[in-house]
């Protein structure tokens, strides 16, 4: 069987995804100020030519390798108006649980790398994404009017409980890469259920499944 010939466009795709794979294990081996795009262009197996015919600069190739590599949490599982507020955050508890057993090592090396070259150029901060992001839309306003029909009443306020879940979240996916049985599934989602701040959201969710039918 003849072997099919890929397109211009899809032969520029393959070495486009082939550089930012290798941009990928660079970074998070050398880190991004210390991986020069010639290190790149020998570990893919190209010429820096073919770099800056996929990419203008270093930096849109960093953007690249950090959206190839974003964490993402569903955000409507904060929306759902058939579960009170405490169920609501034990569900991202629970996909937090999950990434942790599935995002990949190297993810959690740029992660760390991206943070370390933020706090050491001030100006980076406002370019770099966050690593551990949802498309949030709409969602915190939903949240905030959500948790007010529901009548919830949590310790925080709903945009700021948001970026708590968020720094929660992404600390534990960081912790557990280090030390990967530091918490169990049921203690990440108890955790977040806390975050409700209400007497069922204390209940921990082992404690639950052990309570006897009547």
């Amino acid at each position: 069987m003849p072997r099919t010939r890929l397109t211009q466009q899809a032969r520029k795709a393959k070495t486009r995804e082939a550089i930012v794979a290798a941009a990928t294990r660079r970074f998070a081996l050398r880190g991004v100020d210390a991986t020069s795009l010639d290190d790149i262009a020998e570990a893919a197996g190209f010429t820096k030519g073919a770099i800056y015919a996929n990419f203008p600069n270093k930096r849109a190739l960093v953007e690249a390798v950090i959206e190839r590599n974003i964490v993402q949490i569903d955000p409507a599982m904060l929306v759902r108006p058939d579960l009170p507020l405490a169920d609501r955050l034990a569900l991202i508890g629970r996909e937090v649980a999950a990434l942790t057993r599935t995002v990949p090592r190297e993810t959690v090396l740029l992660d760390l790398e991206y943070s370390l070259s933020a706090l050491r150029n001030s100006r980076k901060r406002a370019t770099v994404p966050a690593r551990l992001q949802t498309q949030w839309d709409d969602v915190p306003a939903r949240f905030a009017a959500l948790n007010v029909a529901q009548g919830a009443r949590p310790p925080f306020e709903s945009a700021e409980l948001l970026r708590l879940a968020g720094i929660l979240a992404r600390g534990i996916i960081r912790g557990l890469a280090e030390a990967p049985d530091a918490l169990t599934p049921d203690a990440i989602e108890t955790l977040f259920r806390l975050l409700a701040g209400s007497e069922p959201a204390a209940t921990s969710l082992r404690s639950r499944r052990r309570r006897p039918d009547r």
